[in-house]
C-alpha cells in the first residue's frame, strides 16, 4: 500500500505518527518499505512476518467491533 493510501485508511492517527510505527513496524521485520527507483513513490508490503499477524489482527478487530 502506498503511504497516502495507508493515512486515508488510518483517519485517527497523523502522518507523524504512522511513519514512526511504519518504522518500528520495519526495524521488527513486518512490513518492508519499497521505494520506486524512477517516481520516488513509497509503498509498504507485508512481510512473511507480517502475514503471518493477519489472523490475530483480524481478532483483535472483531472484537473491536463488538466490545469498543
Amino acid at each position: 500500500m502506498r503511504f497516502k493510501d495507508l493515512s486515508r485508511t488510518i483517519s485517527n492517527c497523523s502522518d507523524r505518527v504512522l511513519v514512526e510505527r511504519l518504522k518500528e513496524l520495519e526495524l521488527l521485520n513486518v512490513v518492508k518499505r519499497n521505494v520506486n527507483p524512477e517516481s520516488g513513490i513509497i509503498s509498504y508490503t507485508l512481510t512473511k512476518k507480517g502475514m503471518e499477524l493477519k489472523p490475530v489482527m483480524d481478532q483483535v478487530h472483531q472484537w473491536a467491533d463488538k466490545w469498543a
